[in-house]
């Protein structure tokens, strides 16, 4: 292995030891050699070198159940900073593949990297490969999603996030892997009694200047705005914050969307809809609208938005306005295509209509009975 070990260290060389059978030399090593650390730690660093992109190795690691041997050697050393470094990238590499992620998961690959991130908790290289493997693992896979939920990731994340709030590349990798499963309403919850709103804060306020890592921020705050029992400070809290990062990132497509679906949440519940009214939310909705003119997703956002205000009686008499009406037959006739928006469009015109004289009269003037009728 040692051998191995010097050739997968090189270059010019690592390719001649990836068409090796790989998978039964490191299973072999570490089934009979349970104990003997250095041949194991250079067994795991080998493997995890020869791993560049090898198709057909990830398919023969992943199908051979490799990866059962590599989380037991990871769960008997668990203080063994090699072990696990090695372990978490060719746990993060292999469920790179789509087809390889929920057959690596389901022979306990996030359990051992959860462990390691909890472990090594202040170790920066472990704790950077083991967010990467978790956002991989959990990578358009539901099933994935829920089993990494069950197995602790939302603590070990909330940890990494904390002891190393400075470091912008570990919290971007950290913040990736909670993006990939805040659609899950649990997940959400066990984040917020984390204490992980203030945590945010904090992290909005060192990152000011990191688009990526604001982005994130925002993905995560828009998630929790879907849980329906939030409590009006903690409302208050999540606007406030989303607003602060849309100052900082003010034409930032997806942030602004983020933005404008956490407001579609909040207004489902008379706290958001206290709060858009008092702060006067509204104007970020139109301002949306006539910004980013070719983003078909903020358009049927917003149009959700004014359709659910001019629904509610406590405030769209101090929100609806011929703004609102000209925003929506704006977007309407942007994206003549769009069905979707069309309905959307359709929709909330009927609401803004239905007790309104003004604004009957000015989608008359504007042209939107042509509009209703393309649609």
């Amino acid at each position: 292995m040692r051998a191995l070990y010097n050739l997968s260290s090189n270059e010019l060389t690592a390719g001649a030891v990836s068409v090796l059978p790989i998978p039964r030399l490191v299973q072999q090593v570490l089934a009979n050699f349970p104990d003997s650390v250095e041949l194991l730690e250079i067994t795991m660093v080998t493997l995890s070198q020869v791993m560049l992109g090898d198709d057909e190795l990830y398919q023969a690691l992943a199908r051979s159940h490799c990866v059962v041997d590599i989380v037991s050697t990871m769960f008997n050393f668990p203080e063994n900073t090699l072990i696990q470094e090695s372990g978490c990238k060719v746990l993060g590499n292999l469920a790179v593949r789509d087809d390889l992620r929920k057959l690596v998961e389901a022979d306990g690959a996030s359990k051992a990297v959860i462990s390691a991130l909890l472990t090594l908790d202040t170790c920066a290289d472990i704790q950077e490969v083991g967010c990467i493997a978790l956002m991989n693992l959990t990578a358009d896979n539901e099933d994935n999603k829920i089993r990494i939920k069950n197995a602790g990731v939302v603590p070990a994340l909330v940890n990494t996030l904390k002891e190393f709030r400075y470091s912008s590349d570990i919290v971007l990798c950290a913040l990736k892997a909670l993006g990939n499963i805040v659609s899950l309403e649990e997940v959400c919850h066990q984040f917020v009694d984390e204490n992980g709103l203030n945590l945010l804060n904090s992290l909005i306020d060192t990152h000011e200047t990191n688009k990526e890592v604001l982005t994130f921020v925002s993905l995560v705050l828009c998630s929790i705005t879907d849980l329906p029992d939030l409590q009006a400070d903690q409302v208050t809290v999540i606007d406030s914050r989303l607003m602060s990062i849309l100052s900082l990132v003010p034409r930032n497509p997806d942030i602004t969307l983020y933005v404008c679906q956490a407001f579609e949440n909040l207004i489902k519940t008379d706290e958001g809809r206290e709060t858009f009214t008092r702060c006067g939310r509204m104007r970020v909705i139109l301002n949306a609208m006539s910004t980013f003119r070719d983003n078909s997703q903020i358009h049927r956002c917003c149009c959700k938005v004014i359709a659910v205000v001019s629904l509610s009686v406590d405030i769209r008499k101090n929100l609806i306005s011929v703004s609102s009406l000209e925003s929506v037959l704006g977007s309407m006739q942007l994206f003549p295509s769009d069905l979707e928006l069309q309905i959307i469009g359709c929709g909330t015109l009927a609401c803004l209509l239905e007790k309104t004289d003004l604004l009957r009269e000015k989608l008359i003037e504007q042209g939107g009975i042509t509009l209703i009728g393309r649609a």
